[in-house]
């Protein structure tokens, strides 16, 4: 997943027919299926890769441009290398990494227990590629800039019903675009 269809288009006959569809392990489990292009794509071909996705169950999530391990893996990638790093530092073994990971988070399984699943071979390969991403060049100005615009709309969170999402009972909602 950290190989994006510009880096592979170039091998292929026709680039404007060449996407990806990128399904989660394991497949056809209710999950999301990525879909991107690179620049050379006809809309067309990700029309049907996400007609696709939706016929086999996968709800397609369209990326707005191209990027290396696509939106969970780069999300899990970050998670698993602070885990490892943790470990290869001595901080704490892998078992109080996994019991902070539950006990705060509430979720049932930690990092090393998600490796486990994943297999610790397929871990090895996605971090491996992932040398081969290029690095963020995103500044902690632009990560502070994203929290910005509901800051000033007074947007907390919870505690004010409102931030990414709204809050009805507690329960998430997506907010109403320009809300």
């Amino acid at each position: 997943s950290y190989f994006t269809p510009s880096v592979l288009s170039r091998f292929v006959a026709d680039p404007s027919r060449f996407a990806h569809l990128h399904f989660h392990v394991p497949v056809l489990r209710q999950s999301v299926a990525d879909i991107v292009g690179c620049e050379h794509t006809q809309p067309r071909i990700l029309d049907q890769l996400a007609a696709l996705a939706e016929r086999v169950g996968q709800p397609p999530m369209r990326l707005r441009h191209e990027h290396p391990g696509y939106v969970f893996n780069w999300l899990l990638q970050s998670l698993l290398r602070s885990s490892l790093e943790l470990v290869a530092q001595d901080v704490v073994d892998p078992v109080d990494v996994d019991r902070s990971w539950k006990a705060v988070t509430g979720m049932p399984i930690g990092p090393f227990g998600m490796m486990d699943q994943i297999g610790l071979d397929v871990i090895e390969q996605v971090l491996s590629n992932a040398r081969w991403a290029e690095p963020s060049t995103v500044t902690l100005e632009q990560l502070v800039a994203v929290l910005q615009a509901p800051l000033r709309q007074g947007h907390l969170g919870v505690k004010t019903q409102r931030g990414f999402y709204g809050y009805v009972d507690g329960v998430a909602k997506p907010n109403e675009p320009g809300n």
